[in-house]
């Protein structure tokens, strides 16, 4: 997600249009792994504790973010990707 969001407003305007469009990218991503949202599988980059930056800003709360991830559609079938389901480990 691009953008400087300690200044610029996440909440409106462009900076809305981009946390949307990650909430999608996000609910792609979940629906594809067979991975429900929730706190505890959608992280935050200052979440890290190797890092020091309030990404993606201290202005974007969780639960709202959490909030704009539209809801699960039906799972394609297993046959509908070339490249079917990545083997990624994750619970």
């Amino acid at each position: 997600m691009l953008g400087d969001y300690d200044i610029e407003d996440p909440h409106s305007g462009r900076g809305l249009a981009c946390c949307k469009n990650t909430a999608e990218t996000v609910r792609l991503l979940l629906t594809w792994l067979g991975i429900k949202k929730s706190k505890t599988t959608i992280l935050f980059h200052r979440y890290d504790p190797k890092k020091t930056k309030s990404s993606p800003s201290k202005r974007i709360d969780k639960t709202w973010f959490l909030d704009l991830i539209p809801p699960d559609i039906e799972e394609p079938a297993a046959n509908d990707s070339p490249y079917g389901k990545p083997d990624v480990g994750i619970p």
